[in-house]
């Protein structure tokens, strides 16, 4: 998984292509909680075809498809979409496309979002997601409701089976709020919430039967300032008050789910990321503190499989409850465990029970149950593990360079530019966009064989990609 500075990076280089740059702005908010904080599913069962879906130079949707004969021909199925498009949203059944994008008018940009089937390209539902003639805003607007709403409608969730999205619009001219459309019937959308804020930050629970979010009164320019964080039931429409603003006030960050009903969360903290760790229990409103409130750390990531927990606690870190390093912790015991000393920025999962830690004293893979560290090679511009641990993916200036774990058998592959990579499921390729003597476009990069395949060279540079495929059980 790619780090935030990273992404952060490849997102500024497609972001000056926008003609809305205060809805771009948010797209890094939206993207980062719904790719970097999205928990880890316990099962993912890939059928073919197995597609990767693009934004195309001719400003319309391309996929190519893998088979047992290797990777189809490009095949544009919807031919035109306005630009520029905020997220490309795949169903989890492997159905569906969501696409977010900006309509051009003469005062503004409206936002729209369109549902089309896979891969025939059928439009199956259509929201725009702004009135058109939207004014243009500006900093000096922060907590005016038309302002907030602009920047809070770029944000929309797939339920876990595929068949349900709910998304954030403003189409009332009020508020943003929070719809559900359900796809197993006429694709209509329903009223969630009626809040005065901006509704934000959904979260699915893994059995698809709560529906987290937050009702923000402004973004503001140094973080979010919450009116209440609510937990629906779908099946009863049931609505539980988390926090009323009161507690939590620049509202939390969604860490992942610990089973059905707890939500795990971090409130913010703007020298270390969060303070602490804490679990909602949905079913009770019940709160359990796993990390106190006055640590200071960085965002921890958690494994749902292993019910394990991993952090770091930078050393520019305010009040240090613990001692700047790396730390696991396994939810059961309650126990914070110190991996490791040193300077270090952040940790992310690779796999079940794998993080890989992150800062001036170098990468390192680290096994969350046995407490085992590997030092993994440093590339200028990242380092990524295969999430079957078969080898290391880094990235420098001028080339792409494979190895195995201890980053011996280096090869390096001459692909300039590239971005993040996008692993397949089992770990044996991932997706990038990069240059090669063979041309600049989309590329699958193999690891056994250490051949890059140039897939198509009609897509757009900075663009946006997904692989879509059944996650279903």
């Amino acid at each position: 998984m790619v780090g935030m500075l990273y992404w952060v990076k490849f997102v500024g280089w497609w972001l000056p292509m926008s003609k809305n740059s205060l809805l771009a702005w948010f797209l890094i908010t939206s993207v980062f909680f719904s790719v970097f904080l999205a928990p880890t599913p316990a099962t993912q069962a890939q059928t073919d075809p197995l597609y990767i879906v693009y934004i195309n130079d001719q400003a319309g949707l391309s996929l190519v498809t893998q088979s047992a004969g290797g990777w189809s021909a490009p095949q544009t199925f919807v031919t035109a979409i306005d630009l520029p498009v905020y997220s490309l949203y795949a169903s989890p059944d492997g159905q569906k496309i969501g696409v977010m994008y900006a309509q051009p008018y003469a005062d503004g940009s409206p936002v729209v979002l369109k549902v089309y089937s896979i891969p025939t390209g059928t439009l199956l539902f259509e929201q725009n997601l702004l009135p058109a003639n939207m004014p243009i805003f500006s900093e000096s607007d922060l907590g005016n409701p038309l302002y907030e709403m602009t920047r809070a409608v770029t944000t929309a969730l797939w339920s876990p089976d595929g068949q349900k999205l709910a998304f954030v619009s403003g189409h009332d001219g009020i508020s943003a709020n929070l719809y559900l459309v359900d796809f197993t019937s006429v694709p209509t959308p329903t009223a969630l919430e009626s809040h005065s804020g901006a509704a934000a930050f959904p979260s699915w629970s893994p059995d698809g039967n709560w529906l987290v979010y937050s009702d923000l009164e402004t973004f503001g320019g140094a973080g979010y300032v919450s009116q209440g964080i609510y937990a629906i039931h779908l099946a009863d429409a049931q609505v539980v008050t988390l926090d009323d603003g009161t507690l939590y006030p620049t509202d939390v960050t969604r860490v992942g789910w610990r089973g059905t009903d707890t939500l795990l969360f971090a409130p913010p903290s703007y020298t270390a990321g969060a303070h602490g760790l804490y679990g909602w229990n949905l079913s009770n409103a019940a709160t359990t503190a796993f990390l106190p409130d006055a640590a200071e750390n960085t965002l921890p990531v958690y494994d749902p499989i292993s019910d394990i927990a991993a952090f770091v606690v930078p050393q520019q870190a305010g009040n240090l409850v613990f001692e700047p390093g790396v730390y696991t912790i396994a939810l059961a015991s309650n126990t914070p465990i110190q991996i490791t000393t040193g300077d270090w920025y952040d940790v992310r999962l690779i796999g079940t029970p794998y993080f890989q830690a992150v800062g001036a004293s170098g990468e390192m893979l680290i096994n969350g149950q046995t407490f085992q560290q590997n030092s993994l090679p440093v590339g200028a511009l990242g380092t990524f593990i295969t999430p079957n641990l078969s080898g290391v993916v880094v990235y420098f200036n001028d080339g792409i360079q494979l190895s195995a774990l201890d980053g011996s058998n280096p090869a390096k592959l001459p692909i300039e530019g590239a971005l993040p990579p996008t692993w397949s499921p089992d770990g044996q390729w991932f997706i990038t966009y990069g240059f090669t003597n063979a041309g600049a476009g989309l590329l699958s990069v193999d690891i056994s064989t250490q051949v890059a395949t140039l897939l198509d060279t009609t897509a757009a540079i900075g663009g946006l990609w997904t692989l879509v495929f059944d996650t279903t059980p």
